[in-house]
């Protein structure tokens, strides 16, 4: 009995010895568990990093060049008076005006006489070679009368002496036959010589006379002459005049808005006498107005005249006017040794809202595509000339698609053929290499058949 109370006590005394080290082993296999949870291997799934994507999108594509400058006037004149004169009438800085409208008027007295008495003046003179001709006409009458007169007492004179001859001979003969008397002869001798006489003193008076209308028509001529320069003279006398006085009066050559007066007390204005080299005011023409942009050499190529532009201002802003590029400077301009050439905008302005001064940023539009399909540039990956983008698939894997592409602006891709709307490509990390001569060794996965040539590579 002893013995078998012996055995049942050692047995039920066993299991209460292996409790501790139950509670070890459980220890052991807890801290063990926890360990390898702790240490094992993370999953594929945690150790990827998230991909970055960018939608493939539908818009309007732009490539733009922009450039600062201030608003110019189209046209800008400063008016001065043709003439010296006292200020009657002056516009106020802002007067609208349309063209032909009187802006200026000086006062006309002065020039009123001036123009009067070369009127004057003309008429005398045109009185003066009326009767010169008049006169003139008088006397070469007279004088061709007294060429006629002596011409006949000429003709006449000869022909006594060409009978006196006559008579002398026959005389003579008559005397050597004894048929006339010594008398008779002498006679006839001194009837010639007075013919003779005669003759010489018609020839000098027909030479007198023809030399006295030579004289007369020469002197009327000459007279006549400068009575016609009077008359020229003092016909511009009136022209000048009549310049003069309409010179008092300035209309607008254009419509307009007066931007500037010089009117200030002592010196110009109302009442004040000015000058023919003073600038009363200046006009100048809003109804469009231009914009000088400064465009950097670099971006020169891209400018066309008759590309669109987006000019914005401070003074309107969230507000675009649209203009058009209407001439590009053929000569660049250096400031702070940096090229840029000027380009003229023109924009409309029909509600005189833009005003010469004002600065603005002219955009120039050189190019635009609308509904382009568009994608950030950074996303295409080009392997021997040919661009290729990675496609986001609903399961989470990659495709790489090839892409034809259209222009772009550096930061933004045209693609013209080989993605949809909607779609989604991979935008390689801005720290990988993008350069043009990767393989499909150096993280693009080519599409089945493109890579190295056959026997090249691995």
């Amino acid at each position: 009995m002893l013995g078998e109370d012996q055995g049942v006590n050692m047995t039920h005394s066993h299991p209460r010895t292996r409790i501790p080290w139950l509670w070890l082993a459980l220890f052991l296999l807890a801290a063990g568990l926890g360990a390898y949870l702790l240490l094992r291997p993370k999953s594929t799934t945690d150790s990827t990093p998230a991909v970055e994507t960018a939608p493939v999108q539908r818009g309007v594509f732009r490539v733009s060049v922009s450039g600062p400058g201030t608003l110019e006037p189209v046209q800008s004149l400063s008016v001065k008076p043709a003439v010296n004169g006292t200020v009657l009438k002056l516009p106020n800085v802002g007067d609208r005006v349309q063209k032909g409208q009187l802006i200026v008027e000086l006062d006309p007295t002065s020039y009123a006489r001036t123009l009067e008495n070369a009127r004057l003046a003309l008429q005398k003179a045109q009185a003066n070679l009326d009767k010169l001709r008049a006169d003139q006409a008088s006397n070469l009458a007279t004088a061709q009368q007294n060429l006629a007169s002596a011409e006949a007492a000429y003709t006449n004179a000869k022909r006594d002496l060409e009978a006196a001859k006559a008579n002398l001979e026959a005389t003579q003969k008559l005397y050597e036959l004894g048929g006339a008397s010594a008398q008779s002869l002498q006679t006839a001798r001194d009837a010639y010589a007075k013919a003779q006489a005669a003759l010489e003193v018609a020839q000098v008076n027909l030479n007198t006379a023809r030399q006295a209308l030579a004289l007369r028509k020469g002197a009327n001529a000459q007279d006549l002459r400068n009575a016609q320069l009077a008359v020229e003279q003092a016909r511009l006398d009136v022209k000048a005049a009549e310049e003069n006085l309409a010179a008092t009066k300035i209309y607008a050559p254009f419509d307009g808005v007066v931007s500037e007066v010089n009117a200030q007390v002592g010196s110009i204005g109302v009442g004040a006498t000015v000058s023919n080299s003073t600038a009363l005011l200046t006009l100048i023409d809003d109804s469009s107005v231009n914009l000088p942009v400064q465009i950097d050499e670099s971006e020169i190529a891209k400018v066309r005249v008759g590309q669109k532009v987006e000019v914005s201002l401070d003074a309107y802003s969230g507000e675009t006017f649209e203009g058009v590029v209407t001439a590009i400077a053929p000569q660049a301009q250096m400031q702070q040794n940096i090229a840029f050439f000027y380009v003229t905008v023109n924009i409309p302005n029909p509600e005189r809202r833009l005003r010469p001064g004002m600065t603005a940023e002219g955009e120039i539009i050189a190019e635009e595509i609308q509904d382009a399909l568009i994608i950030p540039k950074r996303a295409v990956q080009t392997v021997r000339n040919r661009a290729y983008v990675d496609v986001l698939q609903p399961d989470g894997s990659r495709e790489t698609v090839r892409v034809t592409l259209g222009p772009d602006d550096g930061v933004n891709q045209v693609v013209q053929e080989g993605l949809q709307p909607g779609q989604r490509v991979v935008l390689p990390s801005r720290s990988s290499t993008r350069s043009s001569s990767q393989s499909s060794q150096g993280g693009l996965r080519l599409p089945i058949g493109v890579g190295a040539p056959p026997g090249g590579g691995r």
